[in-house]
Parts: structure tokens; C-alpha cells; sequence
């Protein structure tokens, strides 16, 4: 259901050791088998055999009153502060203070002045530069990442052992390389050789450890959903509307092929939510860890729009290291645009704006890009290193109201989805969401909370060396009634394995969508809204696994939380476990924070925080076999997470978890034990999800502040 998310945020948070986890999936793939799509029994008694059910009959329209006030705050000590509302003081210099009203707990102002604050001194945090020596690891991002080393020697995989080449220089592209630089394809310079113009990001190891990856294919519904019926429900219902005209049918002249391995980038960045289309990388690079602490590096003011204050859920930055030739086209400062290896933070905040910084010392690179209203979900940038930035808005305001796509070279606004389409079927129009972007094929991704998914040819044109973007985008929607007759829109980013789209909604409908064709494969009672964002896992015979848990919301009191493993094919559970927690209006319980998929030590684990257990204020964070669903660890937490664990693998192959709970501590976890290693106090309620680049955590909190916080 649609909710405020507002909470106040605490000045005096207690000290305690709270765990949540990231999950990281490493997935393979290659031509689809049918007789080997490695179905799960269906050991499930909700399964919705169908959602294909041409000219169904309507359900509920779905209609919602737009955000309400604020629910209970949280105190220091964890508990409940009944019905609050907070407002606070809009000012340019992000100063605003948070009252505590109504039973609400501990107001925390925000600092004076300009809203800067150095903490410590900036330093460069670019620590993983070192020389391969002796087989040591030299800072290569295990999944995805790559960071540049001091030599052309191979680093080793903490993760595979398998050799990975360093990166290749920089070299100029033109506008037709919509596949520029992805993995295995140059575009200029040999792979590997650390100094050619272009190559892939990582050359081919001589003698591999492990098996190659396959290359992506398109997936047919009907080879591989064969465990899900074709029988339609009563009451579902959907539309394909192509350039604004409805249509019977639907035929891509081309096929979505999001990457079948995970792989969304092969640029030095976090680009969106949770890192791609698998949402298990929330990170870039490898950090050596050996003293196992956090510290405050700087901190950046921002401001507020009324009661909608600082970075709220599920607020995640984007960070890339542009290209040389990039930042010379783009609207940088020129002392940013002037400095070797400039890593940028990109970061959508509540008071409407999105602040460009400096990852070393958090000072701006450029101004501020004003889009007005509140931006509640997280920006992302285009995976294929091109200067565009999607963004939606949370919170209405004084600008229209809807989804955005920029040019990062001047800032200038190229594409506007209004929230209130007139094909929806909900009368309200945030974009929570975080969209996808197809590197291969052009394509964007976009769910809305009106209750509609969008797609998009984007016909970008991109030229270098003029320094000049468009795009034209050739929109197709998928609009539905509601199975259930519950409520229509969708607040979590859609999770994508070749061309099947996964996503849950308000109502608690989990949708397998088929993008080259618009209509669904499968669908899934899960219980109650569902915003935290699905993640995959593949398995054998390449068959993709989700991982997915929801809230307690339209339950009410005495609601569960399940979290559960379902078959990315057919849609049957393979396990699920839940927990009873508690419910407070509009500051839920259950799963708000997207899970953690294990790699490395941590490869057999699933974990997931789930807010409000026991009863109040209280949270837990649960480790599970993903073979079996049996229980490995849990750690309680005496204040609850909205904000996402955000999982590390250090050079050592030690998997941490970083965790914010809604009181400002950040927790240093050891992920393999479910241990509370060390914590740090933020001040501020933290309902955004961290982003960590090398050895830097960004995050922001409620009390109008952005960290950059140092692992080491």
C-alpha cells in the first residue's frame, strides 16, 4: 500500500550490534536445454497456475490516497514513539531541523553553516592500486568491477581463482556502439594489454580455473516455464499499449537480452539499484580490510521538502569513474574535470535534487541538478559508460510528476513519463523504482506505482567527440487489473534474466513478464506488499532462482513476513519461511531491505532483514541454506533496518556485510558468521541503501546528511 515512509530521525543512537546481509549471486548460462530446466517440485499450495488470461474480467481498480503523515518514531532505545508527523525547515544551505511531534522520539538538527561538514581528513580512497605480487590479489572486483593495477600482470579472483587481466585504456566511441566495451569485445585495443585505446574491460585468462560463461540467448516462455499452467485467473487482466495505441498483440523487432550471468556493466561503477539486472552487487572493487573498522571521512549537507527530509527509502547513489574522454564533454567543475581517476557520487535526495560529488572528500564536481518534489528511490546511470541518468520522483512537488531521463553532459532533461498516465489504472504516479537499461540492445526497463511497467527503445545517439546525446524512445506499456483485487503499483526495481522481467507489487503479486512479446508467463500469490527488490540466484542447469520476501502490511496486526525461493521459470516455491511482526501504519514491518545473495565463503547462503520482529521496534537478520531453506545464523537487532545490506568481499575472499539500522548506527558484520565485528553512529535515522566503491561506503540519512564512510 501506498505509505509516507516518513520517520523522524534520533540524536543519541545506542550502541548495538546489528546484522543484515548482502547477497551476491554468480550466475551461468548458455543455451536452454528444456528437458533440463531444472523445475522444482511444486510443494506449492498458492501457486497461481496461470496469469495468462486473454480478456479476463477487471479487478480492483486499485485507486490510492496519495502519502499520509508519518508513523510512530523509533527512540534510542529501540522502542515505539506513537503516531508522529515531522516537518522540517526547507533551507538552500540543507540546514533544516527535524521536529519531533506528536509522541515522536529525539529531534536531530542538522548542521548550520553551509551544510558542509569535513569529518577527518579527505584522502584519496583509491587503495587499490596495488602490484599483483606473489598471487595476491590486486583489487579486482570478484563479480563484476575491475580496478586498474600498477602493472599488466593478471590479479587473481578471491572468488573464482580465476585470472583476470588489468584494464585497458580509454579510447574514443562513436554513436553507434551500443555495445561498447562489454565483456570480451573491443573496441580498438587489444584486451589486456593496460594501455591500448579501448579493449574489454577484461582480457581472456591463457589457462582458465574455471569453466567459460556462456553467452546470452533469448529465452522461449514456453520451453522453460513447463511447470507453470497456461489457464488464465478470473479476475486478471492485462493491456499492451505500443506508441500509445492498444494493440492484441505484441512482437520486439528484437530480443531483450539482459545479461543471463549477472553481468549488467563492465565500467568502473554501481550504475543501479543493487548493482544490475541480479540486485547482488551493490559494490565496485575489492578493499583490503585488515583492521576491520569504519570511520567518517566526510559528510555533504543537504535539505529537506517539509516533512520529507534528507535520503529516504530506498535511497541509493550511483558512483562511476568516467572515462578521460567523458568528463571532457560533461558540465563538470573544471578543477573535477582536471583530476586523474575522479570517482562520481550521484545521488537523488528528498528535497528534490540530485548532488554530483567527489567520492575522495565529498565536495561538489558540479551543481546540483534541480527536479523538484521529493526523490524517495534511486538514480541510475546508463551501463554502458553514455552520459544519461535516469531518475524518478517520490513526492509530488511544484514540477510534473513522474519518471526522467537526463544528459549528463549539460543536465538537460530528454525524456518525461508522466506518473498519471492515462492508462493506468491507480491515480498515483511515483516512481520509486530504479530502471534497467539493456547495454545490448538500447532498451530501458521502468516500473511505476500507477501499476504499469514501461519499456523503451531508446535510439540513443551518442557522439564523443562533439559531446552530444539523444534519444527517441519507442515506448511499449504492459498495463493489468489486479489478480486479487488488491492494490495496483510497483516500488521495487525490476530484476531481469535474458528477456524475463521479474517484479512484485503493493498488492503482493509477484509478475514473470516475457519483454520481447509484453505478456506474462507466470505469476504468484506472495502474500502482502512486496517493495524489497527481487534478487536471482542461477543454479543448475542454469535455471534462475528469486529471492524475494514481503511486508506486513494489508495483513495488519498479527501479519507475517515470508521469505521465500522461487523458480525463476515456473514459478513454484522451493522453500519459504516466515516470521510474525509487528504493524505500525505507514512505518511497516517485514521485509523493506532488498536481500543478500552469497558468493565466495559465502556462496550457500541467502539473507535477508526483516524489520519490526518480537513485536516492536526490534529487527533480525536471517541466514538460510539456499539449497534447502536451513536455518545458518540469525542476529537480532535491538533497532529495526529499512535500509539494505550491503555485502563486500574483501582481498583476503572475507565476505562483510555493511547495515544501517533506523537509529544512524552502521554496522561492520562478518557475513559468514552472522558476527557484529565493529559500528559507527551516523546520527540520522538511515532508510537509503549504501553504495561501497573500492574501500568508500556512501550513504545518506533522514537528518539531511550524505557520508562517505572508509572500510578498513
Amino acid at each position: 500500500m501506498k505509505r509516507s515512509r516518513l520517520r523522524t530521525t534520533v540524536l543519541t543512537p545506542i550502541l548495538i550490534a546489528v546484522p543484515c546481509a548482502c547477497i551476491l549471486i554468480f550466475i551461468m548460462s548458455a543455451r536452454f536445454d528444456p528437458s533440463n530446466s531444472g523445475q522444482a517440485s511444486n510443494i506449492a499450495s498458492g501457486l497461481i497456475d496461470s496469469i495468462i488470461a486473454a480478456n479476463g474480467g477487471l479487478g480492483a481498480s486499485g485507486n490510492a490516497d496519495a502519502y499520509g503523515g508519518a508513523g510512530g518514531g523509533v527512540g534510542a532505545d529501540g522502542g515505539e514513539g506513537g503516531d508522529a508527523a515531522a516537518d522540517a525547515s526547507e533551507s538552500g544551505n540543507g540546514s533544516g531541523n527535524v521536529n519531533a511531534v506528536s509522541g515522536a522520539v529525539n529531534a536531530y538538527a542538522a548542521e548550520a553553516s553551509n551544510g558542509d561538514a569535513s569529518v577527518g581528513n579527505a584522502v584519496n580512497s583509491n587503495l587499490n592500486a596495488d602490484s599483483v605480487q606473489s598471487g595476491q590479489s590486486s583489487g579486482i572486483d570478484p563479480i563484476a568491477g575491475m580496478s586498474r593495477n600498477s602493472n599488466n600482470a593478471p590479479a587473481i579472483d578471491p572468488i573464482t581463482g580465476a585470472l583476470i587481466y588489468p584494464q585497458g585504456g580509454v579510447g574514443s566511441g562513436t554513436d553507434q556502439e551500443a555495445s561498447r566495451r562489454l565483456r570480451g569485445s573491443g573496441d580498438g585495443g587489444s584486451s589486456g594489454d593496460g594501455g591500448s585505446s579501448g579493449g574489454s574491460l577484461r582480457g581472456p585468462a591463457p589457462t582458465p580455473t574455471s569453466t567459460p560463461r556462456p553467452a546470452n540467448i533469448t529465452i522461449d516462455p514456453k520451453d522453460v516455464a513447463q511447470g507453470a499452467k497456461l489457464d488464465g485467473l478470473g479476475k486478471f487482466s492485462w493491456q499492451i499499449y505500443s506508441e500509445g495505441s492498444k494493440v492484441d498483440s505484441f512482437e520486439r523487432g528484437y530480443a531483450i537480452e539482459f545479461d543471463i550471468n549477472g553481468d549488467y556493466t563492465d565500467y568502473p561503477m554501481v550504475s543501479a539499484f543493487r548493482g544490475g539486472n541480479f540486485h547482488d552487487r551493490p559494490y565496485y572493487g575489492i578493499p583490503d580490510v585488515t583492521e576491520e573498522k569504519l570511520e567518517v571521512v566526510w559528510t555533504k549537507g543537504i535539505g529537506a521538502n517539509g516533512k520529507w527530509t534528507g535520503v529516504g527509502w530506498n535511497g541509493q547513489p550511483s558512483i562511476v569513474q568516467w572515462d578521460e574522454d567523458m568528463k571532457r564533454v560533461m558540465n563538470l567543475d573544471e578543477v573535477k574535470k582536471n583530476k586523474s581517476g575522479l570517482k562520481e557520487v550521484i545521488y537523488g535526495t528528498m528535497d528534490g535534487n540530485v548532488y554530483f560529488l567527489d567520492l575522495d572528500d565529498g565536495s561538489e564536481t558540479r551543481k546540483p541538478l534541480r527536479v523538484g518534489g521529493s526523490i524517495k528511490g534511486s538514480v541510475a546511470v546508463d551501463p554502458r559508460g553514455y552520459p544519461l541518468l535516469m531518475v524518478g520522483q517520490g513526492i509530488k512537488g511544484s514540477t510534473p510528476f513522474g519518471f526522467r531521463i537526463y544528459s549528463l553532459i549539460d543536465q538537460k532533461e530528454l525524456l518525461f513519463l508522466t506518473g498519471y498516465d492515462p492508462h493506468s489504472k491507480r491515480s498515483w504516479g511515483a516512481h520509486d523504482s530504479t530502471g534497467l537499461i539493456d547495454s545490448k540492445t538500447d532498451t530501458f526497463v521502468q516500473c511505476a506505482e500507477n501499476g504499469i511497467i514501461y519499456t523503451g527503445k531508446l535510439n540513443t545517439k551518442f557522439d564523443r567527440e562533439a559531446g552530444t546525446i539523444s534519444i527517441n524512445p519507442e515506448i511499449t506499456k504492459f498495463v493489468y487489473s489486479h489478480p486479487f483485487g488488491r492494490t495496483l503499483g510497483i516500488e521495487n526495481a525490476p530484476a531481469a534474466y535474458g528477456n524475463l522481467v521479474y517484479t512484485a507489487d503493493n498488492g503482493g503479486f509477484l509478475l514473470c513478464l516475457d519483454t520481447n512479446t509484453m505478456k506474462p508467463v507466470w505469476g504468484r500469490d506472495v502474500t502482502d506488499d512486496t517493495d524489497a527488490t527481487i534478487v536471482i540466484d542461477v543454479e543448475e542447469n542454469r535455471t534462475p532462482f528469486l529471492y524475494t520476501a514481503c511486508e506486513v502490511d494489508s495483513q495488519g496486526k498479527g501479519g507475517y513476513s515470508y521469505m521465500r525461493k522461487i523458480n525463476g521459470f515456473t514459478g513454484e516455491l522451493v522453500w519459504e519461511h516466515s516470521v510474525q511482526c509487528s504493524y505500525v501504519a505507514d512505518v511497516n514491518g517485514g521485509a523493506l531491505a532488498t536481500p543478500v545473495v552469497g558468493r565466495g565463503e559465502i556462496e550457500d547462503l541467502i539473507i535477508f532483514n526483516i524489520a519490526r520482529t518480537g513485536g516492536g521496534g526490534a529487527g533480525k537478520m536471517f541466514a538460510y541454506s539456499k539449497a534447502d531453506g536451513e536455518p545458518v545464523w540469525e542476529l537480532d537487532l535491538k533497532t529495526y533496518c529499512w535500509s539494505s545490506p550491503t555485502v563486500v568481499y574483501a582481498k583476503s575472499g572475507k565476505p562483510y556485510i555493511i547495515q544501517c539500522d533506523a537509529v544512524g548506527r552502521m554496522f561492520l558484520i562478518d557475513a559468514k558468521h552472522g558476527a557484529v565485528i565493529s559500528s559507527i553512529t551516523l546520527n540520522g535515522n538511515v532508510e537509503g541503501s549504501p553504495v561501497i566503491f573500492e574501500d568508500m561506503i556512501v550513504v545518506g540519512t533522514r537528518a539531511n546528511r550524505i557520508y562517505g564512510v572508509r572500510l578498513s
